[in-house]
């Protein structure tokens, strides 16, 4: 219970601070009573999008994600998701979104970029898991997802930085 308050309290210092934008406290309430570890509860702004807080929900293992609305085309969606386990190697996991066509990986500084070429995304290692966040190709560009995983912060902290 502790935790939880710490979360919630945390968010609020937030909302004047952060770079990222602060989760509403009951969204944040309902994902760690959900069982999201709230190391991986985490603030992203992506450029052109809007996150939807209430398609936030857990993953499992305690990881969570997160759609993001278009605010150019509503149909245009992105989506961050944070795991509690590493990255090994390029994933083979499809593209959120994706129509599971074959997918290209590039490795890069601490993670994975990949693209199917209509949606892509960028992985990052974390030091306990991982981050993902990925859109459309034609939504925002390979630069933009880099920048904002990067620019990502946990709510609690532990878990690191991207």
């Amino acid at each position: 219970m502790l935790r939880i308050m710490a979360v919630v309290l945390g968010v609020a210092l937030c909302v004047s601070g952060c770079k990222a934008p602060a989760m509403d406290d009951a969204t944040v309430r309902r994902l760690v009573d959900q069982g999201v570890d709230p190391d991986y509860i985490f603030r992203a702004k992506i450029p052109g999008f809007t996150a939807l807080e209430t398609s936030a929900e857990p993953m499992e293992g305690g990881g969570f994600r997160m759609t993001y609305v278009s605010d150019a085309d509503p149909a245009v969606r992105a989506e961050f998701q944070a795991h509690r386990t590493a990255l090994t190697g390029c994933p083979r996991t499809p593209i959120p979104r994706s129509d599971g066509t074959p997918t290209e990986c590039a490795d890069v500084a601490k993670g994975w970029y990949r693209s199917d070429g209509r949606h892509h995304e960028y992985l990052h290692a974390l030091q306990r898991g991982s981050v993902r966040l990925s859109a459309p190709t034609n939504a925002i560009s390979a630069d933009d997802l880099l920048q904002t995983l990067t620019r990502s912060d946990s709510l609690w902290g532990p878990a690191s930085r991207p």
